[in-house]
């Protein structure tokens, strides 16, 4: 079956007030921008529509008069509003313009229409203060679990907090069989073997800093693939999963080499879908 573009106008018109209708009516992004801000997108061959801040709910209407204004095709519309593209993809990309106003003020809306659009939460303080543990008392972000405690407990925190640090999963003997195993292949590697990436360091050497599909060459990592513990541990996700050997880079091992001038070896807070593909990309579980 192919997809059927969305319609900037019928978007704008209905499907967007209806979901704002079933949540908050976009009370927490206008508090969030701040009351007076306003965005006008315009997709060619549709009504250009404005997203307005009011003290405590967000309208959206027909007609100019932002002080951020963005053009885009249609197109490119129907990828951000299935994101398959994100906003800054699009950017990036030259499919979206920014016709008034500056990439800073772009930035504060992404957020914004990422909340608006696929009723994502904004993380302000008023969300940090929601993360509760199951007897409602504030969240302890700095616990941590062992597989003794119970299941229940910690894909609580998992689902939360986004995150659970486990302790004692693997023991020094198998980590030290791993280390072995990452050596062996890493050493291996070459720069042009599509199975790597790599960096160049102060003096100029280029450094392997990620093993890509290691378990097309190891035989031990291929069989963390059914490890009964992490097994378990995927199963406090709350959607059905299956290892990913084949994709996203397989059972990847990244390695952060010191003292690197060009590369990614040291990655810095990021997201995996900034540019796009986040229905595809994220729902997963990274072990």
């Amino acid at each position: 079956m192919g997809h059927t573009a969305v319609n900037a106008d019928l978007f704008h018109r209905d499907d967007l007030p209806a979901a704002l209708a079933g949540r908050d009516g976009g009370a927490a992004v206008a508090r969030e921008l701040g009351a007076g801000r306003a965005l006008t997108m315009r997709v060619r061959g549709a009504l250009p529509w404005t997203y307005r801040a009011g003290t405590d709910a967000m309208t959206i209407s027909a007609g100019e008069g932002g002080s951020v204004v963005l053009d885009l095709d249609p197109d490119a519309f129907d990828d951000l509003a299935t994101e398959r593209w994100s906003l800054f993809g699009l950017l990036y990309s030259g499919r979206v313009a920014v016709a008034a106003g500056t990439m800073d003020h772009v930035s504060r809306w992404e957020p914004a229409l990422a909340s608006l659009w696929y009723g994502r939460p904004l993380y302000d303080a008023a969300a940090i203060t929601s993360l509760v543990d199951r007897d409602g008392r504030p969240l302890d972000l700095q616990r941590s679990f062992t597989l003794a405690d119970d299941d229940v407990e910690i894909a609580h925190q998992l689902a939360t907090a986004g995150f659970v640090h486990l302790r004692g999963v693997f023991s020094a003997v198998e980590i030290a069989a791993l280390d072995a195993e990452v050596r062996r292949v890493r050493a291996a590697a070459r720069p042009d073997d599509n199975r790597s990436w790599w960096a160049t360091d102060a003096e100029g050497h280029e450094v392997c800093c990620r093993l890509t599909y290691v378990s097309e060459r190891s035989e031990l990592v291929a069989g963390l693939g059914d490890d009964a513990r992490l097994r378990r541990i995927a199963s406090w996700h709350d959607g059905p999963l299956r290892p990913s050997p084949d994709r996203l880079d397989g059972f990847s091992v990244v390695i952060k080499n010191p003292s690197v001038v060009e590369g990614l070896s040291d990655l810095p807070w990021h997201r995996d879908c900034g540019i796009g593909g986040h229905r595809v990309l994220c729902p997963t579980l990274n072990i």
